[in-house]
């Protein structure tokens, strides 16, 4: 696993700014469900704690609820860079370490997004722990856009994913993570409209309902992907199966569409040339001409 990004050429816009490479997100939520998993990531806590007493970084210890904030902060960071090992993915983590960001209370981030998150990425990073290696963000006077701070996983994590034999399935979500995602208006073009807080009723309740029991479903699924039926052979990451319903504009009457599932990113004609279910490959049907054909089976014509 290299400690640095990939060295892909960068593309510029019509104003000459050069276009960065979208950014891989720190997904919080990820959790070790399998028994190897859970050991690494055991192993990886017990280093750090040492690691912080040993060098008397703590003035007090931690109460238990901090102590298990300080352990999911740990999780979460260690199973997303195995991830990042399995996925094969070079381009680096963004992660915010900024008390801006760190410990808001909100639906949408799990207790690992608290504030000591950045004391885990500072750890890990420290030349006795060379778990991760991190090079911070920064503004960018000749991009599209500033750089956030990236992390990218060492060999010490690449060797216990190999060592361990990590798969994908040895790593989840949380079940709490939010299925339902409302996001404000926008203000402009620029603006990207972020998450919107909202109170439960019947109606999101009933959504969130929905979109568990098709995840559960969708768990379950045996779904592969042939690597060899691919345009352009590469890994696909079969196991980003967990859907969230994103609502926009600040309205559960605007938008609604389900989002995350592997299968939306890849290409049209890789979909239905790799993508096999119970071991089928899939069919493709003609929207517009199904209609007809519809009303025929209704008429018992077909």
């Amino acid at each position: 696993m290299n400690d640095a990004s990939g060295t892909a050429p960068l593309k510029t816009n019509d104003r000459g700014e050069v276009i960065l490479h979208r950014d891989r997100f720190f997904d919080p939520w990820r959790v070790a469900i399998g028994e190897n998993a859970k050991k690494v990531v055991e192993d990886v806590v017990g280093q750090l704690l040492s690691y912080e007493a040993r060098y008397k970084l703590r003035k007090r210890k931690r109460r238990k609820p901090d102590l298990d904030t300080f352990k999911a902060s740990v999780e979460a960071v260690v199973c997303d860079m195995m991830m990042a090992v399995l996925d094969g993915d070079d381009r680096g983590t963004a992660i915010s370490r900024s008390n801006r960001h760190l410990g808001i209370r909100s639906r949408y981030r799990p207790k690992s997004m608290g504030k000591q998150l950045r004391d885990v990425v500072r750890y890990m990073s420290s030349a006795d722990m060379a778990f991760v290696t991190v090079k911070k963000g920064e503004q960018k006077t000749f991009a599209n856009r500033g750089q956030r701070t990236l992390i990218w996983p060492t060999k010490r994590i690449a060797l216990r994913v190999e060592e361990w034999k990590i798969r994908e399935h040895d790593i989840g979500k949380r079940r709490e993570a939010e299925v339902i995602i409302l996001k404000r208006a926008k203000a402009d073009f620029w603006d990207d409209g972020g998450y919107q807080e909202y109170p439960d009723d019947e109606t999101t309740c009933r959504y969130r309902r929905e979109v568990e029991a098709i995840n559960a479903f969708l768990e379950q699924a045996n779904i592969a992907v042939a690597h060899l039926a691919l345009k352009v052979p590469k890994h696909t990451p079969v196991h980003q199966r967990r859907l969230r319903r994103i609502f926009t504009r600040g309205s559960f009457t605007s938008g609604g569409r389900l989002f995350d599932g592997f299968w939306q990113s890849m290409e049209k004609e890789d979909r239905i040339n790799a993508i096999r279910i119970d071991g089928e490959k899939l069919v493709e049907l003609d929207y517009g001409q199904i209609a007809p054909r519809i009303v025929y089976g209704l008429a018992g014509k077909a």
